[in-house]
């Protein structure tokens, strides 16, 4: 079983000590692109946050913060870029991941999926 992890999911990581956690255990890929993505992302505009006041803010990482993070993250995936034949294009939701149940399936809010390897 083969866990992928698109850029959202990696940022939920960074935030989440429950979804990094998921790296534990398994084998994990990632596109190369996710680099790249992740850290002008979170070193540019950040993300939203909420804090338990419901107070609104933007959580951003500094590019020395961000490249830690990353060197943490890239030790644990395999990164392999996906070709037209490792997808089933029908079954791709809108941000890369399957809601279906076959051949792979949805199974958190991080948007990480599993499916078996071919």
């Amino acid at each position: 079983m083969k866990t992928y992890w698109d850029t959202s999911a990696a940022i939920n990581a960074a935030f989440s000590p429950e979804v990094f956690g998921r790296l534990a255990a398994g084998e994990h890929i990632a596109r190369l692109h996710l680099l790249a993505e992740f850290f002008a992302t979170m070193t540019g505009r950040g993300i939203e946050i909420t804090d338990e006041d419901g107070n609104v803010d933007r959580m951003v990482l500094t590019q020395k913060e961000c490249a830690a993070w990353l060197m943490n993250f890239a030790q644990r995936v395999q990164f392999e870029e996906l070709t037209k034949n490792a997808i089933d294009r029908n079954s791709l939701g809108h941000n890369g991941c399957s809601p279906t149940s076959t051949p792979s399936r949805m199974t958190s809010a991080a948007c990480w999926w599993q499916s078996k390897s071919a």
